[in-house]
């Protein structure tokens, strides 16, 4: 399917005082071909605290095709949050998530997000801690009318501590 378009010529008479004139004025009409899915690479994104991860690029689309004008993110935890006007994703506060104007993915997770894993109650010995998320990136366009596309997209963070358990014997000294 292509895109669609029409060229219209567009007449009409002025009235002015008793003098009429014809006015006239030619425009053409698009009705654009819209992305029909939104398609990443992987549908995983793992990073630790502090890892520098390349953005995870959507899928290539043929040329001519309307791409969305904007991206959101809703994950499955009440945990996160996605501020629209920076389009940085957060977890407890903590931003970890960008996506830019054309869907790429960046996992940029500060050093701050250690918090999460310190305030953890269950520390299990010898693993290694990690926050999932299931998470759907929408591509907005910008006709309200039109649906977006989406994709789905888990998130796994990574404590970059292991915490093992061990028993050390001493003597105690007076």
């Amino acid at each position: 399917e292509v895109q669609q378009a029409a060229l219209c010529h567009l007449n009409g008479t002025l009235t002015v005082g008793g003098t009429s004139s014809v006015i006239g004025t030619s425009f053409v009409t698009v009705k654009p071909k819209l992305l029909d899915a939104l398609e990443y690479p992987s549908d995983t994104l793992r990073s630790t605290i502090t890892e520098a991860v390349p953005p995870l690029q959507p899928k290539t689309q043929h040329e001519g095709v309307l791409m969305p004008s904007s991206y959101e993110v809703a994950c499955d935890s009440s945990s996160f949050t996605f501020n629209r006007l920076h389009s940085v994703g957060s977890y407890e506060g903590h931003p970890f998530l960008e996506i830019d104007f054309h869907g790429a993915i960046t996992l940029n997770i500060a050093p701050s997000f250690v918090r999460v894993f310190d305030a953890m109650d269950a520390v299990a010995a010898g693993e290694v801690l990690n926050v999932s998320l299931s998470c759907r990136v929408f591509g907005l366009f910008p006709d309200i009318d039109l649906q977006p596309v989406t994709a789905d997209v888990d998130i796994i963070i990574t404590d970059s501590t292991c915490w093992v358990s061990e028993d050390l014997v001493g003597k105690k000294y007076e």
